[in-house]
C-alpha cells in the first residue's frame, strides 16, 4: 500500500477523507495540499536573522548568541563544531538551520546542558515552516490524478 493509498484509507487525523470519496476527489486533494501544518525545512540564517526572529524577541536571541559563543571558546568535543557553526552563521548566506545535523547538534547542546529546553526548541523553531499534509509525508504536491488512481 502507498503512503497515499494509505493515509486515505486509515484516515491517521480524522481529516474526513472518506466522506468526499469518490464524489468530491477535489476536496481531498486540498486537504492534502493546503499548507495548514508545519515542518522543520531548509532555511538558512544569519546571525541577524536569529537575532531578528528569535521567538522570545532579539534580546534573548542576542544573549543565546552569546551563550554559543562562550561555549565554543571551551574545551569540550562539541564546541569547536559549534564554533565553525557559528563562522559559518556570521556569513552573508548563513547557516541552515533546518539541516538534520543542524537540529541534532541543537538537541545535543541541550542533552549535555550548554543550552536549556526551551532554548534549543526555539532555535530548532526558526526553521519550522508552513506545510501541507502531503509535506508532513514527504511527498510532494498531490494531483487530482494520484487521488482517483487510489480508487478509494
Amino acid at each position: 500500500m502507498s503512503i497515499l493509498s494509505n493515509e486515505i484509507k486509515n484516515d491517521p487525523l480524522g481529516l474526513g477523507y472518506a466522506q468526499w470519496l469518490p464524489d468530491s476527489p477535489g476536496t481531498v486533494l486540498n486537504l492534502l495540499n493546503a499548507p495548514n501544518y508545519s515542518k522543520v525545512k531548509f532555511k538558512m540564517m544569519a546571525e541577524l536573522d536569529v537575532i531578528g526572529e528569535y521567538p522570545l524577541g532579539p534580546i534573548e536571541g542576542d544573549t543565546l548568541l552569546t551563550k554559543l559563543e562562550t561555549f565554543s571558546l571551551t574545551s569540550d568535543p562539541l564546541a569547536s563544531i559549534v564554533k565553525r557553526a557559528l563562522k559559518v552563521l556570521s556569513q552573508a548566506e548563513g547557516l541552515n538551520v533546518g539541516s538534520t545535523a543542524i537540529q541534532t547538534m541543537l538537541t545535543q547542546l541541550e542533552i549535555e546542558q550548554v543550552i536549556t529546553s526551551q532554548e534549543a526548541s526555539n532555535l530548532k523553531s526558526l526553521a519550522e515552516q508552513p506545510a501541507s499534509r502531503a509535506e508532513i509525508l514527504d511527498l510532494s504536491d498531490i494531483t487530482i490524478e494520484q487521488i482517483i488512481e487510489v480508487g478509494v
